[in-house]
């Protein structure tokens, strides 16, 4: 068992002015305030991370008088202190898995160097501050694991965010169909909480690249414009989605990683995915009939899951399939209902 010492012992630090860079991270025994007037004395400071620690209290406002800092992580400490004084030279801040229990504060958006910006695992509430729309600077938001609820706002498509998570809200409604005019985002990851059918105007959002929409209530049919995405990965896991007429997908485009599994999905087993697809989870459905010829012309899938539909027998032979994927058909359950990349047997 680690014994607590108080924040104190790093005093002999604070006389190094010459520092640029400070890593205390994941000292978890050391314990009390944050030193801020020791820190202070860092006026070169760029990058400071002290995550993972039990350090207590507020921010110290001497943490703002450092006009170099560019980069502060410090997850794992108690605060409801405001978080946004002075802090105009950081470019990434990283506020994660602390106890904020407060609404996200307006003048967050007076951030305006921002490019990085997690809150995530926290107790943050109420809506998405409009404000963040003057965060021109923002390229990463993750709101992940909060309480945050409403609607989500139609302006965040006009912005220049280009990896938006906010999984784990609770959030209500639909997706706007504006969210997917933006030209701008690479990653959206909404896992829980939203209803309704997807937006056929989905396929407008042509440099997404990561769709992770898992363990909604999304239903209806899966549109036809999803095709149009340059996405590497599209996980739509755990909806209702249902119907038997499936996207038909670029065979060259570069999406390896495709999950629809835990849906409502009826008809033959689709095989109008791209040539490159390394993962296909398509259990837990309503797909009948016999396996199509077509599927053995994934020569590069590694990972296929069909478990619990209606198939039946007299399917193509498989001397072409790769083995592991047989494996996955007559031995293995792999449930899933959340996002990791599944481990593959060689």
């Amino acid at each position: 068992m680690k014994t607590l010492v108080k924040s104190d012992v790093l005093a002999p630090l604070f006389h190094l002015q010459t520092l640029i860079f400070l890593d205390i991270s994941y000292n978890g025994h050391i314990q009390g305030e944050i030193p801020g007037v020791g820190l202070a004395n860092l006026t070169n400071l760029v990058r400071l991370y002290m995550a993972g620690n039990s350090l207590i209290g507020s921010l110290p406002p001497q943490l703002f008088s450092l006009r170099r800092l560019e980069y502060l992580d410090q997850q794992s400490f108690w605060s409801n202190s405001t978080i946004t004084d002075a802090f105009d030279k950081v470019r990434m801040l990283d506020l994660g898995h602390n106890f904020f229990t407060m609404e996200i504060p307006t003048d967050i958006g007076n951030l305006s160097n921002i490019s990085y910006l997690s809150l995530r695992e926290n107790n943050f509430s109420g809506e998405i501050p409009p404000s963040i729309q003057k965060m021109e600077e923002l390229e990463v938001a993750d709101l992940c694991d909060n309480n945050l609820e409403g609607t989500l706002p139609q302006w965040l498509a006009d912005t220049d965010i280009k990896y938006l998570l906010l999984s784990n809200n609770k959030f209500s409604g639909s997706l706007p169909p504006h969210l997917f005019q933006s030209q701008s985002f690479l990653a959206l990851i909404l896992i829980y909480n939203l209803s309704g059918a997807l937006p056929e105007t989905i396929g407008e959002a042509s440099r997404m690249k990561i769709l992770i929409l898992s363990s909604n209530r999304f239903f209806g049919t899966v549109p036809p414009s999803i095709s149009k995405l340059g996405l590497r990965l599209l996980d739509l896991s755990c909806n209702k989605f249902s119907g038997n007429e499936f996207p038909i997908f670029n065979p060259n485009s570069s999406l390896a990683y495709i999950d629809f599994s835990f849906n409502k999905l009826s008809g033959e087993v689709p095989v109008t995915f791209p040539l490159v697809v390394k993962v296909l989870l398509l259990n837990e459905n309503e797909f009948s009939g016999v396996l199509p010829q077509e599927i053995a012309k994934f020569s590069q899938l590694q990972y296929l899951n069909l478990q619990s539909n209606n198939l039946e027998e007299n399917g193509p032979k498989t001397s072409t399939l790769h083995q592991s994927v047989m494996d996955e058909l007559s031995a293995n359950f792999w449930c899933k209902c959340g996002w990791s990349i599944p481990k593959t047997t060689s």
